[in-house]
């Protein structure tokens, strides 16, 4: 009888030690797991982002928690222009805003740069527009019709995508040079003073600047010209070198998250513009009125060295830069992170 006790005892010994054993794995595990996730979400960065419809997949992986998803932290700055995000991130604002570690920026900005040697890299394109650029004149300035530009004064962005579709295609297509008038380097955020105070007679951006320059100075006031023959916008995300050498895991998080985006604006484009429209401090209505000219996507497209090449063909000619050579434009394209997430995304070859 003792020794049935005795066993029963035991029996309840282990039992009770097998459960707190359970429990304490329990525990353990738990704690590991937290302790994962915590240090997954100090992955963190900032990404400059263009105030457009371009950066629509950096703003919807932003708005639908995306980005957290992935178990990153970022925090989206926005820039007047993609030329000045890149700029932050290279280490010389010229708008007065601190660093960023990516950036949203078109085909011009990274053109000119690239003759710099700047420390960046492409590593997915984004988006791309049909026409984006107009041309914003004020009528009291003495302008009526695309002749009346003649020595007038321009305002745009020099070395972003508004420059180079003024002085390659608008002003050629109708018999102008950059010469034939002043074309002066203004800032997105500083368009309307500059047009108040006379320094400017029209300008050349993009949507939302040109709705805000238009209700500033009254629509009566305002022309807007747009050239014949649609001129496209490549659009893409760049990254400071350091950064990306230091946290490529974290990179690789933040091109999963812009996919999802892009598949969520592809099926859920109401919602989508709703939230841009938010984001970007937008009108509704303008937002569906030039939806169809944006068309959105993370790829490497196959011909983006072609582009490339085009537009530093054009800075030479221009002798906007002191040398006569195309950049190695290979040396700033890394195909690596969008192959580990999306390797089909990849249309862009080599040469061997």
């Amino acid at each position: 009888m003792e020794q049935q006790m005795l066993g029963g005892l035991m029996k309840k010994f282990y039992r009770i030690k097998r459960r707190i054993w359970l429990q304490a794995s329990a525990i353990l595990l738990t704690t590991i797991t937290w302790h994962h996730t915590a240090l997954s979400a100090t992955d963190t960065l900032v990404v400059g982002a263009e105030t457009s419809l371009l950066a629509s997949t950096v703003l919807i992986a932003d708005a639908k928690g995306f980005f957290k998803d992935e178990g990153i932290s970022v925090s989206v700055e926005k820039f007047g222009a993609g030329r000045n995000a890149l700029e932050a991130m290279l280490g010389r604002s010229t708008v007065g805003r601190s660093s960023v570690d990516l950036a949203t920026v078109a085909t011009t900005p990274i053109v000119f740069n690239s003759f710099e040697n700047e420390p960046f890299q492409i590593i997915a394109e984004i988006a791309y527009s049909d026409d984006p650029n107009k041309v914003l004149v004020k009528k009291s300035a003495g302008i009526n019709r695309i002749e009346d530009l003649k020595g007038k004064k321009i305002g745009v962005q020099k070395r972003a995508s508004g420059h180079y579709y003024l002085e390659a295609y608008f002003l050629p297509r109708y018999g102008f040079s950059g010469s034939d008038m002043e074309i002066l380097d203004i800032h997105a955020k500083d368009f309307v003073e500059k047009f108040k105070d006379k320094t400017i007679d029209a300008v050349v951006s993009w949507e939302p600047h040109i709705s805000k320059v238009t209700k500033a100075l009254g629509a009566d006031d305002v022309l807007i010209f747009k050239d014949t023959v649609p001129h496209r916008k490549d659009f893409y995300i760049t990254v400071n070198n350091s950064y990306l050498k230091e946290n490529p895991a974290t990179v690789g998080k933040f091109l999963r998250a812009l996919v999802r985006a892009s598949d969520f604006i592809k099926s859920n484009e109401e919602e989508s513009k709703r939230l841009l429209a938010t984001a970007l401090n937008m009108d509704l209505e303008l937002v569906n009125t030039i939806w169809s000219e944006y068309h959105f996507g993370v790829v490497f497209g196959e011909n983006t060295v072609d582009r490339l090449k085009e537009e530093a063909d054009w800075v030479i000619k221009s002798k906007f830069v002191k040398v006569d050579k195309i950049p190695d434009y290979w040396r700033i394209i890394d195909r690596r992170p969008l192959r580990d997430v999306a390797p089909g995304a990849i249309l862009l070859k080599k040469p061997k």
